[in-house]
């Protein structure tokens, strides 16, 4: 049997009490974690309670209707039959009744640009816009011009002719006259015995040979006529090349054909122009055309002369006033739809000026007016309205006509979207202005009139300050 050894024993005692103290530790650690958690935890709920308790003591109530039978309160319009006016909306781009591009009448380089000449800048009619090189057009005159004048004088030069030709023919005729009267005489002396037939013989021969001279001179004259009117053509068509040479001259100096304003200026200094070649466009501001397309269905409602009141959408929103001035005649197939013109007239330097380009929402009106009910839209919801009977919601299926945007003050609405219905409705109804889902048939209401800060219900209670009515006008 070994023998125990004392230097063992004391470690072994030794490290029982080191893990004996460790694990005391280590248990007082625990208590000290769990503790903590306990306390934080505590302290949250005490903060929460505390929150929850301010909240409530600090909460406000609002104030008691003492009528608690009274209902929802629900602004209402009477509803009633008005004079409307049918409308039809359509879309258009506004156009300038007065433009022009403004062409090259002849071929040539362009010499000059006045300053004035400049996209965007007014300009007024026969005003000079480009001026073109008309140096080869200047020559081309003096070439006439010396061409007229020589066939002038040769035509005066003919005049001078035939008046000489023609008292040359008076002389020969006078001649002529005097040979006849000797060649009767030789005759009368030869019956009688105291002539020769020798002079005879020469008398008719004097005759003949003056009879054929005065019929030279008479061909001579003839002739005259027709080289004057050879002449007098050629010298009409040169007068007409001269006023051709000088028109062109002048179409040198183009220059804008109407007041307006300089849209674009197409041609540079030096730059070789051809015949009918645009160099610039000019665009009038004063007469404006919107073509709008509407139904066909429209067509029989429309009439020249009615209103048309146009909308541009986007920056720089405006309104403008034009009347019917044209309707197309035939209906688009593709569409079916037709084109109406609109027209109005603007000062160039208004403030409000219609581009041309502008796209537009155009709605024509109808001149001539009919009774119908009107609601507003916002009173529909899938098909039907809401109204108010004996201070309880009912509700009634409709049916739209067609949409207005007006305004009817009688209804004390700030409304301008309507809906024209094709049913009337009974008289007096009180219609609910703005129809909700939470209103349900059945459900006691109190009606508010429209533009009026009484109900409309004897037994209705005005509102506490408090209380809002739960119906506005939008």
């Amino acid at each position: 049997m070994s023998e125990t050894n004392p230097q063992h024993e004391d470690q072994a005692q030794h490290s029982r009490q080191d893990d004996g103290v460790e694990s005391s530790l280590r248990g007082n650690g625990q208590l000290v974690s769990f503790m903590t958690r306990i306390t934080v935890a505590a302290a949250i709920l005490v903060i929460a309670f505390l929150v929850t308790f301010w909240l409530v003591t600090t909460k406000t109530y609002p104030a008691k209707n003492d009528d608690g039978d009274a209902g929802r309160r629900v602004q209402v319009m009477v509803a009633q039959s008005l004079p409307v006016q049918r409308q039809f909306n359509g879309y258009g781009v506004a156009e300038a009744m007065d433009s022009a591009d403004v062409p090259a009448r002849v071929s040539a380089t362009v010499a000059s640009i006045p300053k004035t000449t400049l996209p965007g800048a007014a300009i007024a009619g026969d005003q000079l816009l480009v001026q073109l090189d008309d140096t080869d057009f200047l020559n081309r005159t003096e070439v006439i011009s010396q061409n007229i004048k020589n066939h002038q004088s040769q035509l005066a030069s003919l005049d001078l002719e035939q008046r000489t030709i023609a008292s040359r023919v008076e002389l020969l005729k006078q001649d002529v006259q005097l040979a006849r009267e000797e060649l009767e005489r030789a005759t009368n002396a030869f019956d009688q015995g105291v002539a020769v037939k020798a002079e005879v013989d020469r008398r008719m021969q004097t005759l003949l040979a003056k009879q054929e001279f005065l019929l030279q001179a008479e061909e001579a004259m003839v002739q005259v006529d027709p080289r004057r009117d050879r002449l007098q053509s050629i010298l009409d068509a040169e007068s007409a090349q001269l006023r051709l040479a000088n028109l062109d001259v002048a179409r040198c100096k183009i220059k804008s054909p109407l007041d307006g304003v300089i849209q674009s200026v197409d041609i540079e200094i030096g730059e070789n122009v051809q015949l009918g070649s645009r160099v610039a466009r000019v665009i009038n501001l004063r007469r404006i055309e919107v073509p709008l397309r509407l139904p066909a269905s429209s067509r029989s409602s429309i009439t020249v002369g009615d209103p048309v009141r146009l909308n541009s959408a986007g920056a720089g929103r405006g309104v403008w006033h034009a009347s019917v001035a044209r309707i197309s005649p035939e209906d688009a197939l593709d569409s079916r739809t037709l084109t109406v013109y609109a027209e109005l007239e603007q000062e160039p330097d208004a403030k409000d000026l219609l581009a041309p380009g502008s796209f537009l929402a155009g709605t024509v009106q109808v001149a001539r007016s009919e009774n119908r009910w009107v609601v507003p839209r916002r009173a529909i919801q899938e098909g039907r309205i809401q109204y108010v009977k004996d201070d309880v919601v009912m509700s009634r299926p409709v049916e739209v006509d067609y949409s207005i945007s007006e305004e009817f003050p009688v209804f004390g609405l700030g409304d301008d979207q309507w809906a024209v219905l094709l049913e009337p409705l009974p008289k007096d109804m009180f219609v609910v202005v703005n129809s909700q889902r939470s209103l349900l048939d059945g459900m006691p209401a109190t009606p508010w009139q429209a533009g009026s800060n009484d109900a409309v219900a004897t037994s209705a209670t005005p509102l506490n300050e408090n209380q809002e009515v739960e119906d506005t006008p939008q």
